[in-house]
């Protein structure tokens, strides 16, 4: 409540400064920033602004102060600052840009420091350039405003005394100081500059890092110096800038004046020698004196002890200009000996101190550096850089020298001394014998890494190369099953003891569908591979079919692992752009759509509309490539499965039938397996509705589902074949019933015999076959469908009578004298010819009366 009624007031009235210092004692910066741009923005006098713009000012410097440099919020006060200044044009402000500017140099100032060590590469060093020349003239600017403005208040204030006015000699102190900052930058800034450009100093810069030694407005002049000024570090600074910018301009004599009075002044403070020194150091290794320098460095050395050894960036800069010396036809003071000394000791500094690799690049830059030839460094540094070559340009036979130069050098004196160095030269030795085909070599330097490394990483990587070897060895000629099991041996090995790392992953995507790794291993460990992970996409296609094994062992009982799954490949096809050019990406994406389908299809109730949509992808990268083919007809079939499970769609059943051309000229068997399919659906549809369109597809599709899967004669028809041959025979006779086609009444029956003759018939399609066995007067076949239903029914049941009835009736037809026989053995054993109505019936057909008993037995 209390900030909303402050802010009302700040957007009320602006002008208050009773709220900016409310603001500013309960520390709400935001909104005291908020409010001084609101008053600077309604500022009509001149002044009034310059005053609001300096406290604002203010107020950023505080919190660009506060902040760390890697601390995100300073960033923004960075940020917020620079718009502000901007905005504000050619208002003075000196210390904000001052301190803008500083920030800015202070990121570019380890440039100058890599250009001179050879480790700046040219987009670098251009970037650089342009910001830098930017900077330089930017802090010009500010100097040559603030040259006038401090001469003028001087003048100002030689007519008037410190008591009368106090704020002008503040403000004079204020802008000396600004003078003074922008003065140090603006020559250090175009030493940087000069330096990356290879260039001489200009003489403005000079005059800038004068201004801080005594020769205000003019280049530097030693008579003019105060050496007691050096106890301050910026003019200790500024007086070794100079030093440095006369070595770069090639005036070493002045260069060397310069450094050796701020080196030997009693009045540099100690903080600031130790700086000083290492510039001096590389001032005399810029003039190449030798001598000069190897006296310097171990007095450093003596008065710094053995715990303060040289810092590695003035050891490479003494080495490199040591070397190119050494190469050149003007070595320096001191001769090739005391060059050699100064390249030796650096050398040394920079092995003791680790710094390998500072070691190896300059034995790449110079082809050899002055150590002991048969020391480890040496060999090790050779035997690096030949690697470097062949892998650059590799040559049969090439590798197998490299190993040999990596095997001298770990039997070379002193290789004990670095194990880290050793511990890589011995993966090295591993890698060039696995490329000059000698693998067992490579398993063995591997093994003793593994078996004697204290270092956890030396020994993951002895693992991961000892795969390789092993791998090697798998797809040569020669390899038996042995070596199969070493190299599964080796990955479960890997797996298990880095189960979290990108190697494991890509072991798994390798080796995981084989069986090398336990399923659920790998499972485990590719479900943890992060969506940001290169390796992302074939781990989780991977993934998918791991799951869609176990899902399938399952028989897809888990729904939730079904959905999971599922959910994974719609994010394999969402988030991953298939190269059209690539067959093989396509072909994974496409194994991958291919198991989200059946899951879709798999899931309770069916995800159907993710599985049309997947099918629609599937088909557009099975048109890819010719190759692809194989996939087509599962595809088109899947649809039919999909259309076929769509029960809100009542044209499904027409879809899918209007899908089987393409089918058949794709894959005639998978043709079948849909027939299959759309029949079921027809079979379930008549149960439900009967109609003559419905009755001509289930005739249609299951004739020629009959035909494929009726066995051949005399074999019997099992009971689902039966089935389906009966309802069929069923759709026949509806259309006779009800459109009276004689065809599909001809057809049915045909069925119906079929059934009666080799298969299970139901008492159902029993009495079918009777209706059309008669319709067609084929007495032979009525009769047996009735005396099958006779065996089935039970002789206490109505149906039973009936069928003795029907039975004897076509008999009768058929053969008198039979019929007459099994009349009189039914009178005997029923004498009331049983229930009405087919007591009468029966006995009408052979002329009889019900209470004529003259034939019963006595």
């Amino acid at each position: 409540m209390v900030a909303c009624s402050i802010a009302s007031v700040v957007i009320a009235t602006p002008e208050d400064e009773q709220v900016a210092d409310y603001l500013r004692s309960h520390n709400m910066l935001s909104l005291l920033e908020s409010q001084l741009e609101s008053r600077i923005e309604q500022a009509k006098d001149i002044d009034q602004r310059e005053q609001l713009a300096n406290q604002l000012s203010q107020l950023y410097l505080a919190q660009i102060r506060k902040y760390d440099r890697n601390d995100p919020l300073r960033e923004i006060s960075l940020n917020r600052a620079r718009r502000f200044v901007t905005q504000m044009g050619s208002n003075t402000l000196y210390e904000l840009r001052i301190e803008l500017l500083v920030d800015a140099y202070i990121d570019l100032e380890p440039k100058v420091e890599l250009e001179k060590l050879l480790l700046l590469d040219e987009l670098e060093r251009d970037n650089s350039i342009a910001q830098l020349h930017e900077l330089s003239n930017a802090f010009g600017v500010i100097c040559n405003k603030l040259d006038p403005a401090v001469a003028q208040l001087e003048r100002l204030i030689s007519r008037s005394s410190r008591s009368a006015n106090p704020e002008l000699f503040d403000s004079l102190s204020d802008l000396r100081r600004y003078r003074s900052l922008a003065h140090y930058y603006h020559g250090w800034a175009g030493y940087s500059l000069a330096v990356l450009k290879a260039q001489h100093i200009p003489s403005d810069i000079l005059v800038s890092f004068g201004w801080l030694t005594g020769s205000e407005g003019g280049v530097p002049q030693l008579s003019l110096f105060n050496e007691s000024t050096l106890e301050f570090e910026h003019v200790a600074r500024a007086a070794i800038g100079i030093a440095l910018s006369y070595a770069q301009s090639e005036d070493t004599l002045s260069a060397r004046t310069w450094a050796k009075l701020v080196v030997d002044s009693e009045f540099t403070h100690p903080d600031s020698k130790i700086a000083v020194e290492d510039r001096y150091l590389q001032i005399l290794a810029l003039d190449r004196d030798w001598t000069q320098v190897n006296i310097l460095t171990s007095s450093m050395q003596i008065n710094r002890g053995k715990d303060a050894p040289m810092r590695v960036a003035d050891a490479r800069f003494l080495a490199i200009q040591s070397l190119q010396a050494i190469a050149s036809t003007r070595v320096g003071q001191g001769g090739l000996s005391q060059a050699t000394l100064t390249a030796q000791d650096a050398i040394t500094q920079l092995v003791e101190q680790g710094e390998i690799g500072h070691v190896l690049d300059l034995y790449r830059r110079f082809n050899k550096l002055p150590m002991v030839e048969d020391s480890f460094i040496t060999r090790y540094a050779k035997a690096l850089v030949e690697l470097s070559r062949a892998e650059q340009s590799p040559k049969n036979g090439m590798y197998a020298s490299i190993a040999s130069q990596f095997a001298i050098a770990l039997a070379s004196p002193g290789a004990s001394q670095f194990p880290k160095e050793r511990a890589d030269c011995m993966l090295k030795l591993a890698y060039t014998e696995i490329r000059s085909d000698r693998p067992a070599e490579a398993i063995k330097s591997c093994d003793k890494l593994i078996q004697t490394s204290s270092d956890p990483a030396v020994v993951e990587e002895a693992r991961w190369m000892r795969i390789a070897a092993y791998e090697s060895i798998s797809t040569s000629e020669t390899s038996t099953q042995s070596n199969e099991d070493q190299l599964e041996k080796a990955v479960r090995e890997y797996i298990v003891a880095y189960p979290s790392t990108s190697r494991s992953a890509k072991l798994l995507l390798r080796y995981a569908m084989q069986g090398t790794v336990d399923s659920q291993v790998a499972i485990d460990t590719l479900a943890f591979i992060l969506d940001e992970d290169p390796i992302v996409i074939p781990a989780r296609r991977t993934l998918v079919q791991l799951r869609y094994q176990q899902l399938r062992a399952l028989g897809f009982a888990d729904q939730a692992l079904v959905r999971q799954t599922l959910e994974m490949v719609q994010w394999i096809d969402k988030k991953h752009q298939v190269d059209k050019s690539d067959i093989d990406d396509a072909k994974a994406q496409l194994s991958t759509i291919r198991i989200g389908i059946e899951l879709a299809v798999r899931t309770n109730p069916p995800e159907l509309s993710i599985a049309q949509q997947l099918i629609a992808q599937g088909k557009t990268l099975a048109a890819i490539d010719t190759s692809f083919n194989s996939y087509r007809p599962e595809l088109v079939y899947r649809a039919i499965q999909v259309s076929l499970l769509d029960d809100s769609n009542t044209q499904r059943i027409n879809e899918s039938i209007s899908m089987l051309d393409e089918l058949a000229s794709l894959d005639p068997k998978m043709l079948n397996s849909a027939r299959v399919l759309i029949v079921n659906a027809l079979i379930e549809q008549w149960g439900q509705t009967q109609s003559g369109l419905s009755a001509s597809q289930l005739i249609n599709q299951g004739t020629r589902v009959l035909a494929l899967q009726t066995p051949p004669h005399p074999q019997p028809l099992g009971k689902q074949v039966s089935g389906i041959t009966e309802l069929v025979a069923d759709a026949g006779e509806y259309r006779w019933m009800n459109q009276r086609d004689t065809d599909a009444r001809d057809l049915a029956l045909r069925l119906s015999r079929l059934v009666l003759e080799r298969g299970l018939p139901s008492q159902e399609g029993l009495l079918r076959t009777a209706r059309l066995a008669n319709a067609t007067h084929d007495l032979e076949t009525e009769l047996s469908a009735w005396l099958r239903l006779l065996a089935a029914y039970p002789s206490a049941d109505e149906r039973w009578y009936q069928a003795r009835y029907e039975s004897l009736r076509v008999m009768k037809e058929i053969d008198f004298p039979r019929a007459q026989a099994a009349y009189d053995q039914f009178r005997l054993l029923h004498p009331d010819l049983g229930p009405s109505p087919w007591n009468q019936q029966i006995a009408s057909l052979f002329g009889d009366t019900l209470n004529d008993t003259s034939g019963a037995l006595p």
